[in-house]
């Protein structure tokens, strides 16, 4: 910086200044832009990105179609009148419940056990009908005689027990065997109309015997075995 000398004259110290204002204009200003006081403005934040729009629920799915109710089934037979099923069961009762006994039997053991052999029972012949046939137990009686005890097949007993009775040998009824002493037999047939039948036996000494015995309930000349 210049400075005027002591004593200078007013005059001088004004073109001084005028010099240096002069220079400063010819050599131009600094831009504010340069001056680093003058720093830039700071810069406007950006502004938030809009948020998507939320995409549209999907359509809910049709319904599916009822199913057809199912047939009711038919009544039992001997369901009591009026019943339309089988009544639910309670989840919660005991599915076994004890049985409740009887008070009193009904019928004693000895009719069970009789009722239960039913089949076995003769039917009733007349005397007429038991005398008509006697002739045909006496020659059954001596056919089987004759074989008793000795080792005869089953085919032999039929043939003699037929030509005693009047049959062919496939209609006579045997029971017992063969191939062996004849021992413990049974033999039977028809003998005569209705419900007749002559049956014969051997015993286990080989003795021989017949009488004259209605048809049983289950059809037959010889008894049944066992009970039902």
């Amino acid at each position: 910086m210049t400075h005027a000398r002591r004593g200078a004259t007013p005059a001088l110290v004004a073109g001084v200044l005028l010099t240096l204002s002069v220079s400063v204009a010819v050599s131009g200003c600094a831009a504010r832009a340069d001056d680093p006081r003058t720093a830039g403005t700071a810069g406007t934040a950006g502004t938030a990105g809009t948020a998507g729009t939320a995409g549209t629920a999907g359509t809910a799915g049709t319904a599916g179609t009822a199913g057809t109710a199912g047939t009711a089934g038919t009544a039992g037979a001997t369901g009591r009148p009026g019943a339309s099923g089988f009544c639910p069961e309670d989840a919660g009762a005991d599915p076994s419940p004890p049985a409740t006994p009887s008070p009193c039997i009904t019928y004693s053991w000895e009719q069970r056990v009789a009722e239960n052999h039913a089949y076995r029972k003769e039917q009733p012949l007349t005397d007429a009908e038991r005398a008509g046939a006697r002739p045909k137990a006496d020659a059954l009686a001596a056919a089987l005689g004759e074989l008793g005890g000795k080792t005869v097949s089953e085919a032999r007993v039929r043939a003699a027990a037929g030509r005693a009775l009047g049959l062919p040998p496939e209609e006579i009824e045997v029971r017992g065997r063969f191939d062996r002493p004849l021992v413990d037999a049974l033999v039977g047939g028809t003998g005569g109309p209705g419900f007749v039948c002559v049956n014969g036996s051997v015993n286990a000494s080989g003795r021989a015997a017949a009488e004259v015995v209605g048809r049983t309930l289950d059809g037959t000349c010889l008894p049944g075995l066992g009970g039902h």
